[in-house]
């Protein structure tokens, strides 16, 4: 019976057969979660969630089930964890693993030395402890496994072998080493073959006569019995034409001794040593030598790359992954910093007496070329590679009287080439000058890094040497003050009274140092009007039979004292420090020119510190306008190099100029000359960095209310430069 109802229902929304979906049967046509979206044909666009395509997997992915192919990956993985490990903390524990690890072909010994070297070399931060543990496993130097020594019977002499191939599948059985005289006189008396079974064989003596050749075992599970294996000693031994077996020697120890010299640790590092020296040496001939080397280098990656995926698919294995081809600049960059790490690798091995000292002045001869010769200079490499060498061994070479006599040598052309401006980057004039200043303070580089140490052993850091240097220079500065208290205390005493004299000299030893020179004065000045003539002749003369300070001294003295007036800013005490040099020693000029370099390089509390100094010093007409030009004209003609490593140095040095202009120690007139040609190159007409440093000139000029002719003539000088 059909339902009225489904009849009416129909008759209200129409009879062609559509009915209004509800709501329950729309949401049941929607996508659900789970089930897969049907695409619709052609272009139409689909609504639901994109295909993904699945993952691939790497042919080089790690997995834990893989292990090593041969004994030699296992032993280099297991080198290459312990290295990994390696700290001045666990040094005993991880050396003594390393001394143990069996070395069972000579590919394996150069290879460990290869991995080792690598290390050192690509991370000098810790060439200390890689140079520490070549010299323990060059100490634990033994006759390697792979190395035989063999007895010729027919002359009785003894020889040594390398890398042997004995097939241990059939062995002799023998009672004693006697046999052994039998065996090779007639195969008959050989006795039956065994296998090698569980047997742990250890190599012995190799016996030859005439073309047979006997190599002996022994075995821990059958003491007194000698396993004996015969070859055939024209396959073995002479393959190919040549012979394998190295020297003559009429007794067994002296083979031994030769071989152990011979493929020693110690000497197969130290070739690979001199090996990648001697290659970065004919590198070094500039960037175009440098290009060069890095791009044989790239061409050389690249074909070993293409040669182990051809060895790989004849083997059917895995090639190796092959790395993204590096730019050329990038290589020169690796070549570099290689080079760099030898060095200092060999300058560890020669602290660790691996090395003797005459190795090393034939490294540094080779870098520096000839001493004699000024004609010849090194190139930029070379001479930061000599500087890198020096500041690891220059301590060293201080000791003995010979070797400091070279030392002087070097320094002394090394200090010839600091001023070579023409020849020679700034960048690298100023790392000479760096080093001929850490030699003068006894080889503690200004900003030296922290190397390797134990935990709770801190070394002790930058920030505390230059705290001992202040301290050592300030006990200076305080003697040189008390002497010349004590001398303007004597010639008070010649014309005052007994006790009113002694008073002062009391109060003035127990015045603080800061303030004996102050006090020196005053006394000075309230009993002038009581001073003979006699006694201004005294002063006169002890006066004039001072001495010239030192270079070094002076140029401590101008920056401790600006050290205490960036602390203090005590104006009157900075002049009074100054004027204690002898006015032939030009401190101010090198007050000046260490201003102008924290002005350019030094923080902003230095900078401005050192602006204030200037301000002071020509408040007090203690600078001369020369001298303030001669600094000026080298610091404005290096600066497009000077500002390759401080970006900022232009704006630093327009601060300083908008300065000394205000205060009218030069004129505009010389910096403007020749359309400022002074800065950068004076050969070439438009240099990038003398238009920046007159447009920042002229934006610190304007915010000055006097300048309003320094401005313009800026600003003359800037059309013309356009």
């Amino acid at each position: 019976m059909e339902d009225p109802r489904r009849d009416h229902h129909a008759s209200r929304h129409g009879t062609g057969g559509r009915q209004r979906k509800t709501e329950h049967t729309a949401a049941a046509e929607k996508w659900d979660r789970g089930h897969r979206v049907k695409q619709k044909e052609g272009s139409r666009e689909h609504w639901g969630p994109d295909p993904v395509e699945p993952l691939k997997t790497s042919v080089h992915r790690w997995d834990r089930k893989c292990k090593a192919t041969n004994d030699l990956e296992v032993s280099l993985n297991k080198l290459t964890s312990i290295l990994n490990k390696m700290t001045p903390q666990n040094f005993e524990k991880l050396s003594d693993q390393l001394c143990c690890l069996e070395m069972t072909s000579s590919e394996m010994l150069r290879s460990v030395i290869g991995v080792i070297f690598d290390k050192a070399v690509d991370e000098p931060h810790f060439a200390v402890i890689y140079a520490a543990l070549c010299v323990r496993l060059a100490e634990a130097t033994r006759v390697w496994p792979f190395i035989r020594v063999v007895k010729d019977e027919s002359s009785g002499s003894w020889s040594w072998v390398a890398d042997l191939e004995v097939d241990t599948s059939k062995l002799h059985p023998l009672p004693n080493m006697a046999s052994v005289e039998l065996l090779l006189n007639s195969s008959d008396a050989a006795p039956a073959e065994i296998g090698v079974g569980q047997l742990q064989l250890q190599p012995s003596d190799c016996f030859l006569k005439s073309s047979k050749l006997v190599c002996c075992y022994f075995a821990d599970q059958r003491p007194g019995v000698v396993f004996a294996v015969i070859q055939d000693a024209k396959i073995s031994l002479f393959g190919m034409g040549t012979s394998k077996l190295f020297g003559k020697f009429s007794t067994k120890e002296e083979a031994e001794q030769d071989a152990m010299k011979k493929a020693s640790f110690k000497r197969l590092l130290l070739n690979q040593c001199q090996e990648e020296f001697e290659r970065n040496v004919r590198s070094c001939g500039g960037a175009a030598a440098l290009e060069a080397a890095a791009r044989d280098a790239k061409a050389k990656a690249k074909q070993e790359a293409i040669e182990g995926a051809r060895l790989a698919a004849e083997h059917g294995t895995t090639p190796k992954e092959v790395p993204d081809e590096l730019e050329l600049e990038v290589w020169a960059m690796k070549l570099k910093r290689r080079m760099l790490g030898n060095v200092k690798f060999i300058g560890e091995l020669f602290k660790q007496h691996l090395l003797k000292e005459k190795i090393m002045h034939e490294c540094i001869k080779l870098l520096l070329g000839s001493l004699d010769n000024p004609d010849i200079v090194p190139d930029d490499e070379s001479i930061e590679a000599a500087a890198k060498l020096f500041l690891t061994i220059g301590k060293q070479l201080e000791s003995p009287a010979s070797s400091k006599a070279k030392l002087d040598a070097y320094c002394k052309r090394l200090s010839v080439l600091s001023k070579d401006k023409k020849r020679l980057a700034a960048r690298t004039r100023f790392m000479l000058q760096d080093l001929l200043e850490c030699r003068r303070n006894g080889w503690k580089e200004r900003q030296a890094k922290d190397g390797p140490h134990k935990i709770g052993k801190q070394p002790v850091t930058s920030q505390q040497t230059k705290s001992e240097n202040q301290h050592r220079r300030d006990q200076e500065r305080n003697m040189a003050r008390e002497r010349q208290r004590q001398a303007v205390s004597r010639v008070l005493t010649s014309s005052g009274s007994q006790s009113g004299s002694s008073q002062d000299v009391r109060q003035l030893r127990h015045s603080p140092a800061s303030t004996l020179r102050i006090l020196s004065r005053e006394q000075e000045s309230t009993r002038s009007s009581t001073a003979t003539s006699e006694q201004i002749t005294v002063l006169q003369q002890k006066h004039t039979t001072v001495k010239l300070w030192t270079d070094d001294r002076t140029t401590n003295r101008a920056r401790s004292s600006l050290d205490e007036f960036a602390h203090l800013s005590d104006a009157e005490e900075l002049v009074a420090s100054l004027d204690e040099v002898p006015g032939d020693n030009k401190v101010y000029k090198r007050t000046f020119e260490l201003t102008v370099s924290r002005i350019i390089e030094g923080r902003d509390s230095e900078r401005n510190a050192s602006l204030e100094a200037i301000r002071v010093l020509s408040a007090k007409t203690r600078l001369r306008t020369e001298d303030v030009t001669e600094v000026l004209a080298d610091t404005l003609e290096f600066l497009p190099d000077v500002n390759i490593d401080s970006p900022k140095a232009i704006a630093h040095v327009a601060r300083l100029l908008a300065l000394i202009l205000e205060l009218k120690v030069i004129d505009i007139a010389w910096l403007t000359r020749d359309s400022g040609r002074k800065i950068g190159d004076p050969q070439k007409q438009k240099v990038h960095e003398r238009k920046a440093l007159f447009e920042h000139l002229a934006s610190y000029i304007s915010e000055q209310a006097h300048a309003a002719t320094f401005a313009s003539q800026i600003e003359e000088l800037l059309l013309r430069l356009e």
